[in-house]
């Protein structure tokens, strides 16, 4: 009788442990894409709170824990972009201040470049304006 019960606990505890292991062991890991994108684009422009901008194509949204990521892979503008070009890249969805779409990765890459001289600009632009008020 005690070895019966001995064995039914023993056995419950091993389902336990079995349930618990299959459930924690997939606690970090991503959530599987979801085959519909929120983008029409297939091309992004993202920009984020700390003004950096990156370039990627087939975003997708993906989940890590409570957390999400906006998940896509690297576009190589020019050639210092060689080594990380088709790497697949995760942004906190937190992190992001705007997103310009395009459906063409040449429709990107034109525009991104207008948007990189257009920066340069206005940085230059600051620039001088300070120098001139602290000449006055």
């Amino acid at each position: 009788m005690k070895t019966s019960r001995a064995i039914a606990l023993l056995a419950a505890c091993l389902f336990a442990c079995c349930v618990l292991s299959l459930r924690l062991g997939r606690a970090d890991e991503p959530a599987k894409a979801d085959e519909s994108s929120p983008f029409e684009g297939k091309y992004l422009v993202v920009n984020t709170v700390d003004k950096r901008g990156s370039y990627i194509k087939d975003p997708q949204i993906r989940k890590l824990g409570s957390r999400e990521f906006l998940v896509g892979k690297i576009i190589r503008l020019n050639d210092k972009w060689i080594a990380i070009e088709g790497k697949t890249f995760w942004m906190s969805v937190d992190s992001i201040t705007s997103i310009y779409e395009f459906p063409t990765a040449d429709e990107l890459k034109a525009t991104a470049t207008i948007m990189f001289e257009m920066r340069q600009q206005a940085e230059q632009k600051a620039k001088d304006d300070s120098k001139s008020d602290s000449a006055k």
